[in-house]
């Protein structure tokens, strides 16, 4: 059961991932307005890993060693700089873990993995095509429509 779960959670995961970078506009995701979350959500999110978000002007560094500049500086992990890394990374370790905690549901293993397969699918799906849409929330009154983006 547990497995299962994570698997819904990986499928809703990568439809965050999916509806960032093809459907930001039609998403729910442009209606954020904390500054700092608006452009973690956006989909130039992944720029947030740059200096002053300009590939050009190199990476964001962390010191390990806060007293000595420059000695032990390493990439700010991308996986904290933008939402769809870190979805990314969510839905990695979700599924890495379903092996350690798989309890078997049927008494082939090939069911087992076409429920898995189908629970992913539809988890994915639902995420995708309803939840993070902006007309089920607008439908639903809890947003207003027509902010841009």
């Amino acid at each position: 059961m547990i497995a299962l779960i994570l698997i819904v959670f990986a499928g809703l995961s990568w439809a965050v991932m999916d509806t960032i970078k093809h459907h930001y506009y039609e998403s729910v995701f442009k209606y954020i307005k904390n500054t700092f979350w608006y452009c973690w959500f956006h989909e130039q999110g992944w720029r947030g890993k740059y200096n002053f978000d300009s590939p050009e002007m190199g990476r964001k560094k962390w010191n390990l060693l806060f007293f000595t500049p420059w000695i032990l500086e390493v990439n700010k992990p991308v996986q904290i700089t933008d939402a769809w890394h870190f979805f990314k990374m969510l839905v990695l370790f979700a599924l890495l873990a379903v092996p350690f905690v798989h309890e078997p549901l049927t008494s082939q293993w090939y069911w087992d993995y076409l429920i898995y397969g189908t629970t992913f699918n539809l988890s994915f799906s639902l995420g995708y095509n309803t939840l993070f849409k902006e007309s089920l929330w607008i439908f639903l009154g809890l947003i207003a429509g027509n902010r841009e983006g």
